[in-house]
């Protein structure tokens, strides 16, 4: 994991986890399909992304 956030403020770690934990209940997770998750600052917002492999649902 790469650390590019500059000093500009900061953030609770449960809120990322929380996001975190969405990105990885709600995808599919394998070695050929593996869940990448961006976290970055713009225009003083933190951005998480993450590639959609939606899990099918029953």
């Amino acid at each position: 994991m790469e650390n590019r956030f500059k000093n500009e403020g900061l953030v609770a770690p449960m809120a990322l986890q929380m996001l975190v934990e969405n990105a990885m209940k709600h995808n599919i997770i394998s070695d050929e399909q593996p869940l990448t998750i961006h976290v970055y600052s713009e225009n003083s917002n933190v951005i998480v992304e993450n590639n959609l492999q939606k899990a099918h649902t029953v």
